[in-house]
């Protein structure tokens, strides 16, 4: 189940995943005059990834993707990541364990 949380600023959209009474990922997309910017929080599991990869197909380039708040993601979540990397993305901001099962993708 996908809930419009919020719109802020000039952010596109704000999306939370919810499952029962959790929310556990929120995927946020502003863009601005250089690019977008996609901002990832909570769990990234393979049933998150069809709302990160809806995201980026309606980014401006060029995409950066603020992992700051990722906390958790399985190997369908990872692979995503890695695949938006491949074609561009920029990851930043992940941490030390995001970025261990990252590899060298990310900042």
């Amino acid at each position: 189940m996908r809930c419009v949380i919020a719109s802020s600023f000039h952010s596109r959209t704000i999306y939370g995943k919810v499952r029962g009474e959790k929310v556990t990922v929120r995927i946020t997309a502003q863009t601005e005059g250089k690019g977008t910017t996609i901002r990832v929080e909570g769990r990234l599991t393979a049933a998150e990834v069809p709302d990160l990869r809806e995201e980026c197909r309606s980014a401006v380039a060029p995409l950066r993707l603020d992992l700051a708040g990722l906390l958790l993601a399985d190997d369908e979540g990872i692979n995503e990541l890695r695949s938006l990397a491949a074609k561009g993305a920029k990851l930043h901001g992940a941490s030390p364990y995001i970025r261990h099962l990252l590899g060298k993708t990310v900042r």
